[in-house]
């Protein structure tokens, strides 16, 4: 039985239906390749999915090689494997491909024909025209990613998009066959990619390779991750297809699609605790979560997903994108969106080492923004007599230092925005 979570809100998610996966660099890796396999004995090579794939997923394989900066860019002369998915995959389940034997695999151009004496496969979707790669691996030869045209056999550069870093283009020596036998169980799928991408899990040598026989195990497999603005207030939505020892979830927003790795997020589930997950299940589970700190028109925000596993290993989702409109009507004849006057709960809170403090007036006025300590006492003036227009929204910056540049400790502060007309006091947390 399907399984629905709720968080903050009652969102009812529509049922999802896919003609086919569109996977991303990295979503497959390769296992097995042989360049000296009989196709009526042995398969060429295997891949595992390290997404879940929908019944007609297309992907190609091909021995041809990539030639940066050339005009049509492929080398020519090689095949063309296409496999259409003739079911659901799973992630972590090995595809073996059998020659013309392989259930899904067909030979769509001819000459696919790996060689002993050096070549590469090269995973895409897309066309040939325009491919959108996904994963690369080399062998049977000695150089790396480099294309030699005095090679009688293929030889390749790397495909855009691809890299030794990310573990999307591999070459583990220059023997005839290899495949993998490292682990299978793994927290997430980089962790995957990291030990395919280790040349000493694999095993290489003038003997072709039997069909890869264990299934990857993978904590969550998402399906979907999205994120909407409804009733001027950001929704987030996504769908795991399966879990395992899923203890749950935490959601960081920020405002460049590097934020993470910067540090720059804030985490937005800081006071509720960990979203809980499955635990674990092999049945979609569908969870919302909805955004309730201050957003601004025209500001774009990104979002992350961490998966967080019972030994407290976490795996990161994202970042998607949201884009606040600037009036959520499209009608212009439609009624105006108040808009939000007063001194605005500051972003992030908690926070540290820095947070952003925003304010709206109704009428002109001159203004000084100031923060005190639980105690009442004064620790920074943020700016003072400072002429505020009517609707002009103004954002500063508290850095968490006290007028002197010393930084303050953690605990409780109140910030306090003083006006001709009115004063407004709202608290915030420093937390290190």
């Amino acid at each position: 039985m399907k399984k629905t979570v709720f968080v903050l809100t009652i969102l009812l998610l529509s049922s999802l239906v896919f003609a086919q996966t569109t996977l991303s660099d990295g979503d497959i890796t390769m296992v097995t390749i042989n360049a000296d396999a009989d196709v009526e004995d042995h398969k060429i090579f295997d891949f595992v999915p390290l997404v879940d794939l929908d019944i007609g997923t297309i992907i190609y394989f091909t021995d041809d090689a990539w030639i940066s900066g050339a005009t049509n860019n492929w080398r020519g002369s090689e095949g063309i494997i296409t496999y259409t998915a003739p079911n659901n995959i799973t992630a972590g389940n090995p595809v073996t491909y059998l020659g013309y034997n392989a259930d899904g695999f067909i030979e769509t151009e001819s000459g696919f024909d790996p060689s002993g004496s050096g070549d590469n496969i090269i995973v895409y979707q897309g066309s040939t025209e325009s491919p959108v790669f996904l994963y690369g691996i080399g062998w049977a030869k000695s150089n790396n990613w480099i294309y030699n045209i005095s090679y009688v056999t293929n030889t390749s550069d790397i495909p855009p998009g691809l890299s030794t870093e990310n573990n999307t283009i591999f070459q583990p020596g220059s023997s005839d066959n290899y495949q993998y036998n490292g682990s299978t169980s793994f927290i997430s799928p980089s962790a995957c990619l990291s030990a395919v991408g280790d040349e000493s899990n694999w095993s290489g040598g003038d003997v072709p390779y039997s069909a890869f026989g264990t299934d990857f195990t993978l904590p969550v497999t998402l399906s979907s991750f999205t994120a909407q603005y409804i009733n001027d207030t950001p929704i987030l939505c996504w769908t795991t297809q399966s879990e395992t020892n899923n203890a749950g979830w935490n959601i960081y927003r920020g405002e460049t699609n590097d934020a993470l790795a910067n540090e720059e997020t804030y985490q937005l589930n800081l006071s509720l605790g960990l979203i809980p997950g499955a635990g674990t299940t092999s049945e979609p589970t569908d969870y919302s979560f909805e955004d309730v700190f201050p957003v601004f028109q025209e500001t774009t925000y990104f979002y992350w997903l961490e998966s967080v596993d019972y030994s407290g290993e976490t795996e990161s989702f994202g970042p998607i994108s949201l884009t606040i409109p600037e009036n959520e009507w499209e009608n212009t004849n439609s009624p105006e969106i108040p808009k939000n006057y007063g001194l605005h709960q500051n972003y992030p809170n908690p926070f540290n080492p820095s947070t952003e403090i925003s304010f709206m007036l109704n009428e002109n006025c001159i203004a000084e923004l100031t923060v005190y300590n639980i105690k009442g006492e004064k620790v920074s003036t943020l700016f003072q007599n400072k002429s505020i227009s009517k609707d002009e929204l103004i954002r500063t910056n508290w850095d968490g230092k006290d007028n002197f540049g010393k930084t303050v400790s953690s605990g409780i502060y109140l910030y306090k925005l003083r006006t001709n007309k009115e004063d407004f006091v709202r608290k915030m947390i420093l937390m290190k």
